[in-house]
């Protein structure tokens, strides 16, 4: 699986190197993970949004974009910068496939690494979508980190992080049911400005950070995510939603 800590050999080989772009897949490689050329491991959030950004401002393609609700607020900043529409559909690659085969979708992503685009297979493609990144390089001409920054001062930056703790059993409508009811009024100190229910419950607070507590539908897990604009921010919420997702349990 092409996560940050699986990355630590080329992470370091980038930099030993002076390697542009570090590039990993899954065994199947229709997963990606992407390192830039300081060795910094770049979240599917970030690849994600430099992706679509790439696509609509340097390739000036349009159509709709489709994300699962575990994927954060900058493509959400992009979609209206270039008015296009955004799709937020449960966890899960098979999601974002039916919204594509139902819409013109220009590009859609889950937050395991997997991004699909339109004129191609309707599924997720690691290759396609590294190749993309060297591509991105190249014709802007700058280097990874730099157009991830300059992505950032445009748009926001974006901190991540997801905890995954062992639970036998849980009953998902009646956990979803106690973390909507009462509701929630802040978190991280930030106030709450509405909350979804399409898998799980995901909080959306007021600065446009957010927290996702959902029971995994394929292992005995319960997964906690967040992002938020600093890690500061982002260690308060993460910290508050797991003991919120041990007490609805």
């Amino acid at each position: 699986e092409p996560i940050e800590e699986n990355l630590e050999d080329l992470k370091r080989t980038v930099i030993k190197e002076g390697a542009d772009l570090g590039v990993a897949t899954d065994g199947d490689a229709d997963r990606l993970g992407i390192v830039d050329n300081e060795g910094r491991y770049l979240t599917p959030h970030q690849v994600f949004s430099l992706l679509l950004l790439y696509l609509v401002e340097k390739k000036n393609l349009r159509g709709g974009i489709v994300k699962t609700v575990s994927l954060g607020y900058q493509p959400e900043r992009i979609a209206r910068e270039f008015n296009l529409s955004l799709d937020e559909v449960p966890v899960g690659f098979k999601y974002v496939c039916d919204k594509m085969q139902e819409k013109d979708i220009l590009f859609g992503g889950e937050e395991s690494g997997g991004y699909g685009f339109r004129g191609y297979l309707m599924e997720r493609d690691g290759i396609l979508s590294g190749l993309l990144f060297l591509e991105m390089i190249t014709r802007i001409g700058s280097p990874l980190s730099a157009i991830l920054k300059h992505m950032e001062d445009r748009f926001g930056a974006s901190f991540f992080k997801r905890i995954d703790f062992a639970e036998a059993k849980v009953n998902k409508p009646e956990m979803i049911k106690k973390l909507s009811s009462p509701p929630y009024s802040t978190l991280g100190g930030i106030p709450i400005r509405r909350t979804k229910t399409i898998d799980g419950v995901k909080f959306f607070m007021e600065d446009d950070s957010w927290l996702l507590i959902r029971p995994s539908g394929t292992e005995p897990k319960v997964r906690v995510y967040a992002e938020a604009s600093s890690q500061s921010q982002l260690d308060r919420i993460i910290e508050e939603g797991v003991k919120m997702a041990r007490e609805a349990i």
